[in-house]
């Protein structure tokens, strides 16, 4: 197993530590996180395992386990159990992975409507009692 995927197994998807957390509570790195997908492709090379066979096994479609390799689904928790019978790292682990990712992709989507959010909020008068 290479040391990347042990590392994040040991340690868990997306642990932060003080000094990359911002003082809003957000993740300072603006890069983008791993992608599940990126682990699924790793173990299955390992275990030389094809998407099809892993999808049979674990009785989904192959288009799922397609569209996760591929980096364009992320994994539910459904899945995670399943992933976890047959991976080492348990469910927390692709559940981490998972929400990270569709985090940071809902957050670079909605940029424009947070920030607007902001101004509204910094903007507001404060309220006379």
């Amino acid at each position: 197993m290479n040391e990347k995927i042990e590392n994040a197994i040991e340690n868990g998807p997306g642990q932060l530590n003080s000094e990359s957390i911002s003082r809003t509570g957000e993740e300072s790195s603006h890069r983008k996180p791993t992608h599940p997908g990126v682990y699924l492709r790793q173990f299955l090379e390992e275990k030389d395992i094809t998407q099809d066979e892993v999808a049979q096994l674990l009785e989904v479609s192959r288009q799922t386990i397609n569209k996760i390799c591929n980096e364009h689904w992320g994994i539910s928790t459904r899945l995670a159990l399943k992933l976890s019978a047959v991976f080492s790292p348990g469910p927390a682990f692709w559940i981490g992975l998972s929400k990270n990712w569709e985090l940071f992709e809902e957050k670079r989507k909605m940029r424009g409507e947070l920030q607007e959010i902001r101004e509204r909020y910094q903007n507001q008068k404060p309220v006379a009692y």
